[in-house]
């Protein structure tokens, strides 16, 4: 799981990947992977986009503010800026049967609550 272990090491230490600057970002949600994307690009054009692909055979869902359940996204989003504020989520990760889920704080982009069963 290689992926998402980035897209929460980038949530934890409110990093982007490729030192690509101070942007707010679009994490945009694919069955498949994702993909970091600026939301505000400069004149200069200097912040990339990164594509991460997740493993065949891991799935995730979504739980946004409101849901009552986590839920399939295709196509989904997600952004989040440089001073740490942004939606606050749930993700849960599977894989068979193991699985890792954790919460976003909206405040800090820190994850928060991280629960796993991994055999």
């Amino acid at each position: 799981m290689e992926a998402n272990s980035r897209a929460a090491e980038l949530c934890k230490n409110r990093e982007t990947p490729g030192d690509v600057g101070r942007h707010t970002y679009e994490l945009l949600l694919m069955n498949d992977g994702y993909i970091l994307r600026p939301v505000n690009v400069d004149k200069n054009g200097t912040a990339k986009l990164v594509t991460y692909q997740l493993p065949s055979d891991v799935t995730y869902t979504i739980k946004r503010v409101g849901d009552k359940d986590f839920k399939k996204e295709s196509d989904g989003h997600w952004v989040f800026s440089p001073n740490g504020l942004c939606e606050p989520v749930a993700f849960l990760f599977q894989r068979k049967n193991d699985w890792v889920r954790f919460h976003i704080n909206p405040l800090t982009a820190t994850i928060q609550n991280q629960e796993s069963f991994i055999q």
